[in-house]
């Protein structure tokens, strides 16, 4: 319990590598997130309460689904508990929610606390919340976040399928299910290509020459050129964002953070109607 989460590691390794050796089967009981984080998912057995002294083995789960069920005992001081897909809807949401609690900081006298927590599919986020009271106290308000193309694409055709599994998962937590206003990179991609925000994309990075308007011109980018457009997006996101570190030196995940800042600024300047008819009815509820 003690352990530094890098002995934690070489821990693993070496009861790994004795198994292999002596062709042993070992279960290495554990909450930490370190080496949650180390092991290969397909080894990973999530022993998940069913009803009451009822647990299941499940298999094949994301690292985060097991990261988000286990560390919610840390987060028990939070107002709110927001589950997204994946890291990328992670920083969209801080993004939108820093900006519309900045935008509205004087019509309210409190600061929510709230914490985001990717869990790696919309089914696995949907599940989760639905069985979300068994992990949280009352006072703990639990939302999920889904990217835009879940209720425009998969929703709309479960109900022309008549895909009532899905559409019952659905139906058990609607009232607690919210939509994000883009799929994530699509909303990037979509912005970057319209062309409005060039200047304010090519000044991000203070001390660095960025000229957006030629990365995406070159052919290494309009290559990227995948039938799905969820798909094509990740693609071209990331292409952009590997040629903006190599200009400036700047980490992924602040070049993420300051576009999908510039996305809110963009979408939200003009009008907070969306937001606030997104937002308000949550974080004034308590």
């Amino acid at each position: 319990m003690a352990l530094h989460p890098q002995a934690q590691v070489r821990l693993l390794e070496k009861v790994k590598d004795i198994s292999s050796i002596k062709q042993l089967t070992t279960l290495f009981s554990t909450h930490s997130a370190t080496l949650i984080k180390n092991i290969d998912r397909k080894r990973i057995i999530l022993l998940k309460e069913q009803t009451v002294e009822i647990f299941k083995s499940v298999l094949d789960v994301y690292p985060a689904q097991v990261l988000g069920e286990i560390a919610f005992d840390d987060e028990l001081s939070a107002d709110y508990i927001f589950l997204v897909e994946d890291k990328q809807a992670k920083i969209l949401l801080e993004q939108m929610l820093a900006f519309y609690i900045s935008e509205t900081h004087s019509t309210r006298n409190y600061s929510p606390l709230y914490k985001i927590v990717p869990i790696g599919g919309y089914k696995q986020v949907v599940e989760l919340l639905n069985s979300s009271s068994q992990i949280f106290p009352e006072f703990v308000k639990r939302y999920a976040f889904l990217d835009d193309d879940v209720r425009s694409e998969i929703l709309v055709n479960a109900t022309l399928q008549n895909n009532q599994d899905l559409l019952q998962l659905f139906e058990q937590s609607n009232s607690n299910i919210k939509y994000l206003p883009c799929t994530p990179e699509v909303g990037l991609m979509e912005m970057i290509e319209a062309g409005n925000a060039n200047t304010e994309i090519n000044g991000l990075f203070n001390g660095a020459s960025i000229n957006i308007q030629r990365i995406i011109s070159n052919s290494d980018y309009t290559s990227l050129n995948k039938q799905n457009n969820r798909a094509k997006a990740k693609d071209r996101i990331k292409h952009v964002v590997e040629k903006i570190n190599s200009s400036t030196g700047v980490i992924d995940n602040d070049i993420y953070k300051s576009l999908y800042k510039l996305y809110c600024e963009q979408t939200y300047n003009q009008s907070l109607t969306g937001l606030d008819q997104l937002l308000a009815p949550i974080l004034n509820s308590r």
